[in-house]
């Protein structure tokens, strides 16, 4: 969820919700398996291993920077309290669902929120996990899960475009995480990577 200018910066505040793609270490005090406190994650991001899952910043990371604002907390650090949170947390948790209970957009608006960036899900077929239980090739995406992601892409857009219409004053902007990350696989010799 994405406020207006404030102090220099393009937003004054950035919440972030989400799955392990932008968890920055709220599952390391959580019960549960699906944690990333240890390398080789966070060994080229300069606050060393938080709980990223990935080597680097996560795409909330670099988004907060390129809006002027300083790291955004996770909501599960002790040191996430007072005037830490007026630029924003990070709710983000590996594992974490997208049910009718767990689902905050309405929420979220009528908390005053009205301007929300929605990322598609990626090519799932394409993460290791899947490549590695599929039993097929070791260098091909697997198509049913790809299928299934992009369905509910289209649902996703397609709610989203709804929701712009129903709730007044809002704007949910839908980022094609898909065709980004598909673009990439495809044409990664483009990217610098062999």
């Amino acid at each position: 969820m994405l406020s207006s200018t404030v102090d220099g910066a393009r937003v004054p505040a950035m919440f972030v919700f989400g799955d392990s793609l932008l968890d920055p270490g709220n599952n390391n005090h959580l019960v549960t398996l699906a944690k990333a406190d240890y390398a080789p994650n966070g060994i080229d991001f300069a606050g060393g291993v938080t709980g990223r899952f990935c080597n680097g910043g996560t795409v909330a990371d670099h988004l907060g920077t390129l809006l002027g604002l300083p790291l955004i907390p996770p909501f599960n650090n002790p040191n996430t309290t007072g005037s830490r949170i007026l630029q924003g947390v990070n709710f983000a948790s590996a594992a974490s669902g997208i049910l009718s209970d767990t689902g905050r957009l309405y929420n979220l608006y009528d908390l005053g929120g009205r301007r929300f960036l929605v990322a598609s899900l990626g090519p799932l077929g394409c993460i290791p996990n899947q490549i590695g239980n599929s039993g097929g090739s070791s260098d091909s995406c697997v198509s049913q899960t790809n299928h299934l992601a992009a369905q509910f892409n289209t649902k996703l857009r397609t709610m989203l475009d709804e929701l712009n219409g129903s709730l007044q004053g809002s704007y949910f902007l839908y980022w094609d995480a898909y065709a980004s990350a598909t673009e990439i696989i495809d044409n990664y010799a483009d990217y610098g990577t062999n």
